[in-house]
């Protein structure tokens, strides 16, 4: 009678062990398909960051000076300028 138990038992793990398997693969395959579904997007990605024009990257940033028209200007100078502004002038109590 104990045998039979024990082997009722075993045929249920085995059964479990393999619907588990199963699970698994489905998993896997749900894994492995989310990924090529990355890879693609990637490459997209990839394909748009080529078309992107970064040349004007590669040359440095004019200073104020640097620009024909522009003398340098100063943090004092420019503190100046907002004093001189009418609202700074209405902020002002008389």
């Amino acid at each position: 009678m104990w045998v039979w138990i024990l082997v009722a038992i075993g045929v249920a793990m085995i059964a479990s062990l393999v619907l588990w398997a199963i699970w698994l693969a489905h998993k896997a395959g749900d894994v492995y398909h989310q990924l090529a579904d990355l890879g693609s997007k990637v490459g997209k990605l990839a394909e748009q960051v080529e078309r992107l024009d970064l040349s004007p990257l590669d040359q440095p940033t004019p200073r104020a000076g640097d620009l024909p028209g522009h003398a340098d200007v100063t943090g004092a100078d420019v503190a100046a300028a907002r004093r001189s502004t009418p609202q700074a002038r209405r902020a002002r109590p008389s």
